[in-house]
């Protein structure tokens, strides 16, 4: 009988923790599309829009998460000016709130830069704040996005793309 009961308390023990592991999402992965408007003197006169793609994994707890993001943005140039390209990869912290439907995201990171046609490319700090909203999957996002290169070139980014929870 001892046995019984103890395997009982064992069984509820496992299943208890798998409940609350999987009620958590402890791990989570997201991808965007994204449409990019220059905001920065340096970034508005020379390209009149951006397009992109990112992809990325979450872990944490809770409503905290540390983030890994890996993107691609295509700037069209004006007048002559040959497209920009850039090539990230982030770090971050995402916080959660609102029943984890509203979030805040810091990133921070390295970007490939490069103008379309040249061979050289250089490297520059990226840094962004997302807020957004997700629901059933979906998530919805704004950003201030931008690098480090003969001063700060910015963009307001807005994205959407999937959310699932692992």
């Amino acid at each position: 009988m001892k046995q019984v009961i103890t395997l009982f308390l064992v069984a509820a023990l496992v299943c208890g923790s798998a409940t609350l592991v999987k009620a958590q999402r402890l791990v989570f992965i997201y991808g965007h599309g994204q449409y990019n408007l220059p905001v920065s003197d340096n970034m508005s006169n020379a390209y009149q829009y951006g397009l992109g793609a990112q992809a990325g994994v979450g872990v944490g707890l809770g409503s905290s998460f540390f983030v890994g993001t890996l993107g691609y943005q295509n700037f069209k140039g004006n007048n002559g000016i040959p497209n920009l390209q850039l090539t990230t990869a982030k770090l971050g912290i995402r916080k959660t709130m609102l029943l984890k439907r509203v979030f805040v995201q810091l990133n921070g990171g390295y970007g490939n830069l490069k103008a379309k046609g040249a061979s050289s490319t250089d490297g520059v700090f990226v840094g962004d704040i997302v807020i957004g909203a997700k629901l059933a999957g979906i998530e919805l996002s704004g950003s201030y996005e931008g690098f480090s290169q003969n001063g700060w070139n910015s963009w307001f980014g807005l994205k959407a793309g999937f959310h699932f929870g692992l």
